[in-house]
């Protein structure tokens, strides 16, 4: 009888403590969503957040699982056992499809999303376990918060990517310096039309080319990934509108 309930008891806090921890994670992600940059995770998270399936119907896939795992938490504290099931398999499920997703088809990893994806299912393991309904405390409440606060600034200092030292020892790669002559100034970019971070650096360049006084030209060389489906295709296009002179806007179509 004593080990059937602190089973229950482990089952209880368990599947609260991942439904908490799930909603920081998703919340973390939410941030970085709606943000104008990164806050949290911004190379592989990047990657992923980019993808097709990111914003399914247009919504944010963080969205959802700020929705799902504030519901998990809500149930926990509502006698709806069923409904409370129901829910947790159903996120397990699409947390399982999510994992398959990121490993098999977009290839790339979400650290936040690999912090919410295993909370739904050790949560959804808990409900099916036994985990039983708790009464409502302002205390638990004002505890919940706290925890949520305290996981989203642990988030923020696991994801956060180190800085990127520019420098400019070692030698400059014979393609660069043969772009470059006297009194003039020329960008050379290594292009993956796919590839996010390359989106980004286009703005930068942009926003580098509009605060100076000096006429700045950019050169685009051709990297397609083999991970990116169209990028092949997508260099083959631009080095022919290149060709007819129209390279400048075929980069930003």
């Amino acid at each position: 009888m004593k080990d059937r309930s602190l089973a229950s008891f482990g089952a209880t806090f368990g599947a609260l403590g991942a439904a908490v921890v799930g909603f920081a994670a998703s919340l973390a992600t939410a941030i970085d969503d709606l943000g104008p940059a990164p806050t949290f995770c911004a190379r592989s998270c990047e990657v992923v957040r980019s993808s097709a399936w990111a914003r399914p119907l247009g919504i944010p896939m963080s969205l959802l699982g700020v929705a799902f795992f504030a519901a998990m938490i809500a149930l926990a504290f509502i006698d709806r056992p069923r409904l409370r099931r129901g829910l947790a398999v159903a996120g397990a499920a699409w947390a399982i499809w999510l994992v398959v997703l990121q490993g098999f088809v977009i290839g790339a990893w979400c650290k936040l999303c690999l912090v919410a994806d295993p909370a739904a299912i050790i949560g959804a393991a808990c409900v099916l376990a036994g985990a039983r309904t708790l009464g409502f405390a302002w205390s638990r409440a004002a505890l919940g918060v706290a925890a949520v606060a305290g996981i989203v600034l642990a988030l923020a200092v696991w994801t956060r990517s180190p800085e990127l030292v520019e420098t400019a020892d070692g030698p400059v790669p014979a393609f660069v310096s043969r772009s470059q002559a006297p009194g003039k100034v020329t960008i050379v970019e290594v292009v993956d039309f796919e590839c996010p971070f390359c989106r980004k650096m286009q703005t930068r360049i942009d926003d580098a080319r509009a605060r100076t006084q000096v006429p700045v030209q950019v050169e685009r060389k051709m990297m397609p990934l083999s991970m990116h489906e169209y990028a092949i295709p997508a260099a083959v296009a631009f080095c022919c509108a290149d060709a007819q002179g129209k390279g400048e806007e075929m980069a930003r179509g």
